[in-house]
């Protein structure tokens, strides 16, 4: 008898740099040859790669509030949110920038922190040029003093959650995952999305944001890692029924020992038609509107 398949397993990250340094613009001295939704003489590429990632990624904006350390910046999703969507120009272009790929991830360690591993790339420049990774999860923030009557609840209940997205400063995402201290850690599902049905970082952007206000507090009985990456997973999953999907460990999400946290279909229903209506805000705001940006799959 034949050796029986074994069924699909998400595949990691590919390796190496994203296209963060100038290094990388050498191989297109005959870029205006190559298609592309924007042809750029190569002596303005580097100014223009450079402003593209401070207008995608605020972290690299001197003067952001941002967090940059070890090789990673910080920023909480409802600044992402505010930097994509909010004050639009158009000169952003947020709609060119897509999310290509997702994984979904288990820390090997402790409690088994969740968290989702993406793979964004800006289409405005041609052939991948610029693309990074990004980590989105849920952590505790700072435990907040007690007031008064606050003192008789209980600590975890008083801390407010930190919802971030951590950004490789050089697309290395070995480095982006240990400055996270993430590693070391495993690939539980994973989500590609159709090159004519992208989810745009600005929706992503929309979509933390939102799950974020719903529970700011970190509880770590409910409202925990489990809840805010699983919850967005769902939705994004919906929001695109074309992506290719695996999910070669079920019920391995939301697991801790002999417990595991699933999701609240309704809620995830709820969700996305929530998200979908403040995306079509947002849309309405952007030079163009294109029949594929729609958030397709919300049943």
């Amino acid at each position: 008898m034949g050796q029986r398949r074994r069924p699909n397993t998400p595949r990691p990250p590919p390796d190496g740099h994203t296209s963060l340094s100038p290094r990388v613009l050498e191989p297109w001295s005959n870029m205006s040859d190559r298609p592309g939704p924007s042809r750029i003489h190569l002596t303005s590429l580097t100014d223009v790669l450079n402003q593209r990632v401070k207008v995608l990624f605020p972290g690299f904006e001197s003067n952001s509030t941002s967090c940059t350390r070890g090789g990673v910046t910080t920023v909480r999703t409802e600044q992402l949110f505010r930097t994509l969507t909010e004050d639009y120009h158009r000169n952003k272009h947020v709609e060119h920038t897509i999310v290509k790929s997702a994984w979904y991830c288990k820390q090997e360690r402790s409690v088994g922190h969740e968290f989702i591993i993406l793979q964004v790339e800006d289409t405005l420049l041609p052939n991948g040029m610029l693309t990074n990774y990004v980590v989105l999860d849920r952590c505790k923030g700072v435990p907040q003093r007690p007031r008064f009557f606050s003192k008789l609840v209980p600590r975890f209940l008083r801390v407010a959650a930190m919802d971030i997205f951590r950004v490789s400063n050089d697309g290395n995402l070995v480095r982006l995952v240990e400055g996270c201290d993430l590693a070391p850690y495993k690939y539980l599902e994973q989500i590609t999305f159709e090159s004519n049905k992208p989810l745009r970082l600005y929706e992503l952007a929309t979509l933390a944001s939102h799950v974020s206000d719903l529970h700011p507090k970190y509880n770590v009985t409910d409202t925990n890692s489990y809840w805010f990456a699983g919850l967005i997973w769902e939705c994004m999953i919906k929001m695109r029924t074309s992506a290719k999907y695996i999910n070669a460990t079920p019920n391995k999400r939301g697991r801790i020992r002999w417990i595991r946290y699933t999701q609240n279909p309704i809620q995830v229903k709820r969700v996305c038609k929530q998200v979908r209506e403040h995306i079509s805000k947002v849309r309405k705001n952007l030079p163009t509107q294109e029949a594929d940006s729609r958030i397709v799959g919300v049943d």
